[in-house]
C-alpha cells in the first residue's frame, strides 16, 4: 500500500485516466526497481511514438502523488 491507496487502486486510476484520452495503452503491476515506489508495465498498442510516450508519462505523473517515483517498463507493439 502506498500512502492511503493500494497499488491496485493507483493502477486502476492511471488506466481510467489513460482511457479518457483514448490512448491505446494497458497498465499492469511490475516490480519497482532502482529505488522506485511503484512499478508499472505499460503496454502500448501502437508503434513507438515519442509524442504518445510523453502524453502517457504526463497522465501517469498527474495521477501519482508528487513524492511517488514510478519505475516504468515500456512494451511497444512490434512492426
Amino acid at each position: 500500500m502506498i500512502k492511503e491507496k493500494t497499488t491496485v487502486e493507483i493502477i486502476q486510476e492511471i488506466q481510467k485516466a489513460l482511457n479518457k484520452y483514448n490512448l491505446p495503452v494497458k497498465v499492469d503491476i511490475a516490480e519497482a526497481r532502482e529505488g522506485a515506489d511503484i512499478g508499472l508495465n505499460i503496454y502500448v498498442y501502437k508503434k513507438r511514438n515519442w509524442k504518445l510516450h510523453d502524453k502517457i508519462n504526463s497522465v501517469i505523473q498527474e495521477i501519482l502523488e508528487e513524492d511517488l517515483i514510478p519505475y516504468i517498463n515500456w512494451h511497444y507493439k512490434q512492426n
